[in-house]
């Protein structure tokens, strides 16, 4: 009976014991050395995340997807930081394996986990081309690599991003697809793009014409040519003494007549400087060279049966605007002389403009003009000089955008036209294709301002210095997106639901309130 109540006692106690044990911590059987042992939990499949060449930002990037937790053996969470994680992955793109390594302390022990995570390449941006607007004439060459780099340099490429910031590149990021041949060109112009842009492409035109370069010499030291009153013999005279040489680009000489050679000088005595002009033909590029000729003697006395004429001219300064055409300059130079024929008394004689003759050096610059009147049966002819300044503007291009992107419409003129403009990406720039410094206000847009592709007439008004430029594109104005009415409305009835909620949670509190007091 007693061994029979011992044997419950036993077994009273032993179950009692592991009851005790069951409900002891768990942490007590996890306990190492004094540390609790620590689990870490990952998440299973993390967002993914861009890749970045600088490895702490692209640690930190991954370390927040992770969604790391470190939990002890009673599943507590344990407090930690980012510098108590270590990260042990390939800083690639791509499927990465990792592993995530809890640090421990004095308290825990360490511990990892591992997983994947994808890493994705940094996007790549849009670029456009932005190419110069109606470019010169590009001389033919054989030689393709040549050609090439005269069609590059002519269309003066830019790329830019969607926000029409300039992209840097070399002309090696540039192919030209075009037929290789006298005529007018379709170019398509390619960006190849690089790891961080799209490549773009382009249509542009280009004129490719086949004449050669020509070039004139004349002599260094020409003799000197007597003064005659006869124009044509003096321009002969002139025209011998300055032996002069037509070449093409190889320096082989070019065959041509005195009627290919225009002559530009003072008919006057004294040291005169002389534009000589090649006019060119079909295979040839007109070309000038300017030489000094002294022309000795005095101009001949008027006879003495006729009545005695003088000139009178405008006084300093006087300008008139250059141009190539020599008939419009000399009308621009005889025009700003404002030239007057009298008498020896002074009576003002009546003539026309073919009894005048106009000698001076048509090029750019203060020129001593001399203007003759050449007489009648009644009256001796005359001279008189006056220095005329020839005003020359440079050529200016303008440089637009071939593909902008739309704009939004807006009923605001100047917004719109402000849009347009900036969409263009508009730069000016002289024949060496530098830039030209200008003000918003010195272009001007003409187009029909409404919905849809808009032809854009884009006109630089020029200055003191740079003629004016003109240059079209087309735009595409779209219509700016019209809210949804049902969303309006169902955000409206949303809020009006809310509304009537607090109105009625207001009425019940304020009953309630009221009925407890």
């Amino acid at each position: 009976m007693n061994n029979e109540k011992s044997g419950r006692r036993f077994w009273r106690t032993g179950l009692m014991a592991v009851l005790v044990l069951l409900l002891l911590p768990m942490g007590i059987w996890a306990e190492v050395d004094g540390k609790m042992a620590t689990t870490v939990s990952i998440a299973s499949s993390p967002s993914s995340v861009t890749f970045n060449t600088n490895a702490d930002e692209l640690d930190k990037a991954v370390y927040k997807a992770m969604n790391i937790v470190v939990v002890d053996g009673d599943s507590n969470k344990i407090a930690f930081t980012a510098d108590d994680i270590s990260l042990d992955y390939n800083r690639q793109v791509g499927t990465q394996k990792i592993t995530v390594t809890y640090k421990g302390n004095d308290q825990y022990e360490t511990s990892n986990a591992t997983g994947t995570i994808v890493i994705n390449d940094v996007p790549k941006k849009d670029t456009r081309l932005v190419l110069k607007a109606n470019p010169p004439a590009v001389g033919y060459s054989a030689d393709t690599a040549t050609l090439d780099k005269a069609v590059y340099d002519d269309l003066v490429i830019q790329v830019v991003d969607g926000d029409s910031n300039k992209v840097n590149f070399s002309p090696s990021d540039i192919t030209l697809t075009y037929n290789h041949a006298v005529g007018t060109q379709n170019v398509v112009v390619a960006y190849k793009g690089n790891s961080q842009y799209n490549p773009s492409q382009v249509n542009a035109t280009v004129q490719i014409t086949g004449k050669q370069d020509s070039k004139v010499s004349v002599a260094a030291k020409p003799p000197a040519v007597a003064y005659t009153s006869d124009s044509a013999k003096l321009d002969l005279a002139v025209y011998q003494a300055l032996s002069i040489v037509v070449v093409d680009a190889g320096n082989n000489k070019i065959s041509f007549t005195a009627a290919d050679i225009d002559l530009s000088y003072n008919r006057a005595p004294g040291k005169q400087d002389v534009t000589v002009k090649y006019k060119g033909n079909d295979q040839f590029s007109p070309s000038t060279a300017t030489g000094n000729v002294e022309i000795t003697g005095k101009v001949d006395p008027p006879a003495p049966t006729k009545e005695n004429t003088s000139i009178n001219l405008a006084k300093p300064p006087i300008e008139a605007a250059y141009t190539t055409d020599s008939g419009k300059l000399d009308a621009a130079v005889y025009q700003a002389l404002t030239i007057q024929v009298v008498d020896s008394k002074g009576k003002a004689i009546n003539f026309t403009t073919t009894d005048i003759e106009l000698s001076y050096n048509r090029v750019p610059g203060e020129q001593p003009v001399t203007v003759k009147y050449k007489g009648t049966d009644q009256f001796n002819s005359s001279t008189a000089t006056q220095t005329v300044t020839i005003t020359s503007k440079d050529d200016s291009s303008l440089i637009v955008s071939q593909n902008p992107p739309s704009v939004e419409y807006d009923d605001n003129t100047k917004n719109l036209d402000d849009a347009v403009y900036q969409d263009l990406c508009v730069a000016v720039v002289d024949d060496n294709n530098n830039k030209i410094e200008f003000n918003r206000d010195d272009i001007e847009l003409d187009y029909t301002r409404a919905v849809g592709e808009q032809e854009v007439i884009v006109k630089y008004k020029g200055n003191n210095y740079f003629k004016s430029a003109v240059a079209t594109v087309r735009v595409n104005i779209v219509q700016p997106d019209s809210p949804n009415p049902w969303l309006i409305a169902g955000v409206a009835g949303i809020i009006g639901a809310i509304v009537v909620v607090l109105v009625i949670i207001g009425v019940v509190v304020y009953r309630k309130k009221h009925s407890a007091s």
